[in-house]
């Protein structure tokens, strides 16, 4: 067995993750966890029984846009990419409780910064796994 992208992961104590990228052909996967924390690891300690296994269907727990919209400035602020002041706003799409981000550069700024808004947009997809808009 090996990771894949969209899987959701869920440890013996509850806490979930997102498989968002594999490596060595699925035996390493990065995933972000809800609690905000990101790690890479391999399958084979990973899967072991007691650990964690992947999630059987769940209802994701809903959020407010304000608190997707924290969730994913602090965790894309953690990394390089992510310029002072950068902000995301968060929309709501089709389907309820699916929901996707729009970047807000810096004020004043009149840069795209087209590497922060990919990088916010791929951890808003990590976290809309996890999590559901709240209807407004």
């Amino acid at each position: 067995m090996r990771f894949n992208c969209g899987e959701i992961w869920q440890s013996a104590t509850g806490l979930r993750g997102v498989v968002t990228k594999i490596d060595d052909d699925g035996m390493k996967g990065h995933l972000v966890f809800e609690n905000g924390e990101q790690a890479v690891l391999k399958y084979h300690g990973f899967s072991m029984p007691g650990h964690w296994q992947l999630a059987p269907s769940f209802t994701r727990p809903i959020k407010s846009a304000e608190e997707l919209r924290a969730i994913v400035v602090q965790t894309a602020a953690q990394h390089p990419v992510w310029p002072v002041g950068m902000n995301v706003a968060v929309r709501a799409k089709e389907r309820p409780g699916s929901w996707g981000v729009d970047s807000v550069p810096p004020p004043g700024s009149h840069i795209a910064y087209a590497d922060a808004a990919k990088h916010a947009a791929n951890i808003a997809f990590a976290y809309s796994c996890l999590f559901d808009l709240a209807a407004t």
